[in-house]
């Protein structure tokens, strides 16, 4: 699923940063929000493609709801403040997301206008500017 990988450094930080999250989500009990530490582990492939970035976001988002699984079968009472902390923290790792991808866009548009224009510059390079077209 993971082609190209960028830094890995950063990759290997960031599945830290995803079990860490995991074990402290399930040792903590879930009046406390301790599944937004998953968006560190997001940020932290920022640099990455598309399809790494969404993939640590699924696995993020699934352990935070096999948390929510774990505590309401734990316990006898349903308690609506373990499904509302369990929707913040789902909201801020797709809000997380949806941010970073914005990002990606608009950096993939300034690049290749950074692109078009360093062609424009370089005289008899006319043939560059028929393939940046799209």
């Amino acid at each position: 699923m993971i082609k190209y990988i960028k830094n890995i450094r950063f990759l290997i930080s960031a599945i830290a940063c995803l079990l860490i999250v995991c074990v402290l989500d399930f040792l903590t009990p879930p009046d406390i929000i301790t599944g937004i530490l998953y968006i560190p582990a997001i940020i932290l492939v920022i640099h990455e493609t598309r399809k790494t970035i969404l993939f640590f976001l699924i696995t993020a988002c699934l352990m935070s709801i096999a948390n929510f699984i774990y505590f309401t079968q734990k316990h006898a009472s349903f308690c609506p403040l373990y499904l509302i902390n369990s929707i913040i923290v789902l909201f801020g790792i797709g809000t997380t997301t949806f941010v970073i991808f914005k990002y990606k866009i608009e950096k993939d548009k300034f690049d290749q206008s950074k692109r078009l224009s360093k062609a424009e510059k370089q005289p008899g390079k006319e043939e560059d500017l028929s393939i940046l077209d799209l």
